[in-house]
């Protein structure tokens, strides 16, 4: 696990761009970004299924593949 650097302008309560320094070798991997509040309360791994589908706040695998 890394932890990536905040890029500016970091506002209250809205997304925030940021960058992780990483080389990876050639093969394909899942990028896991989890965001944290200013509480240090973090997004959970897993949430409740929920028929109406909100609060979908968990964690998203992002495909990515190493050249």
């Amino acid at each position: 696990m890394k932890t990536a650097r905040l890029r500016t302008p970091n506002i209250a309560q809205a997304w925030v761009r940021w960058d992780l320094d990483w080389d990876p070798r050639p093969g394909r991997y899942g990028l896991l970004a989890r965001a944290s509040d200013d509480r240090g309360r973090s997004q959970p791994d897993r949430i409740p299924l929920n028929a109406e589908g909100y609060s979908h706040s968990t964690v998203v695998s992002h495909p990515i593949r190493g050249r």
